[in-house]
């Protein structure tokens, strides 16, 4: 990794000034494979470390400066205590497994998930329309390249023209409603004889 690669360098440029030459410098970092990549000849530098309280199973973070170093982020605990899932948790621990084995991330199989299996399809899709995309003369017919990605790119029930239909439906059932509620009420303010055509007799 380049920033690894940097930081370790410039460190060792400083190092190699000995302890006369060298200023006082404090460097964080969550590298650490850092120490392994310093050149100390003259055994200047320290490290330190936040302090961790095993129980078991458990973790007591101290948040305390200590000498020595860490060979783990705790990441996955700290994952699992936030609620993060637990196969995501499970999917992180093979993920870096294969990678502590010398492994390429290319390498590593796919979890086949719905997720996934959308994500492949939208993306042969999207290749197989993209010379048709290219080709189209957008100031000609910026309605028609819309339409062919949508059709392409959305199910059914996700397309614009699908929703906007249904809203439609949806709007004339209600005004529908709407009016024949209006005639009842209008038949519940008359009279039995307004009802029948006649008007009742004046005395």
């Amino acid at each position: 990794e380049v920033g690894l690669s940097l930081l370790a360098s410039s460190l060792s440029y400083w190092a190699a000034k000995g302890r006369d030459g060298c200023p006082h410098i404090f460097v964080s970092s969550h590298f650490h494979a850092l120490q392994e990549l310093i050149t100390d000849a003259h055994g200047i530098i320290s490290y330190h470390t936040m302090e961790v309280l095993k129980k078991g199973v458990e973790l007591n973070f101290q948040f305390r400066l200590v000498d020595g170093l860490v060979d783990s982020s705790f990441a996955v605990y700290t994952a699992c205590k936030m609620g993060v899932p637990e196969d995501v948790v499970d999917r992180a621990n093979e993920v870096y497994e294969h990678v502590c084995g010398g492994n390429a991330l290319s390498e590593l199989p796919c979890v086949d998930s719905d997720e996934e299996r959308k994500n492949r399809w939208l993306t042969r899709r999207m290749q197989e329309i993209l010379p048709r995309v290219d080709d189209w003369d957008i100031d000609r017919d910026l309605n028609g390249l819309l339409d062919l990605i949508e059709e392409s790119l959305l199910e059914p029930d996700e397309r614009i023209g699908q929703s906007s239909t249904q809203e439609s439906d949806s709007e004339h059932e209600l005004n529908i409603q709407i009016q024949e509620n209006d005639e009842e009420d209008a038949e519940d303010e008359e009279g039995p004889e307004e009802r029948n055509g006649f008007l009742p007799a004046l005395e």
